[in-house]
């Protein structure tokens, strides 16, 4: 049993003026067999990655997530805190 939304589409896109290539006849075959029309690029790209890009990726990932945003303004709130004593107990900010 065909869609006949699909089919109202398919009767449009025939019905205009412009010719229907060939990507748009594909498409519209995959779309009535209701089928994913796009590719899976992520897995295309992972093995023509080089080792530079993947760390890069790593870096990322990691730079953007919580527990680098914890980690590091742990480590200022903690810097803050010690200059803060060295100051008031020396005078010499560290």
């Amino acid at each position: 049993m065909d869609d006949p939304i699909i089919e109202d589409l398919e009767a449009k896109l025939r019905g205009a003026s412009v010719e229907i290539g060939k990507s748009e006849r594909r498409v519209m075959e995959r779309v009535k067999k209701r089928l994913h029309i796009s590719r899976n690029l992520r897995r295309d790209c992972e093995g023509a990655t080089t080792l530079g890009q993947r760390l890069a990726d790593r870096v990322a990932a990691f730079g953007g997530s919580w527990t680098f945003i914890i980690v590091f303004l742990s480590m200022l709130v903690a810097w803050i805190v010690l200059n803060t004593v060295l100051l008031t107990r020396i005078g010499k900010p560290f």
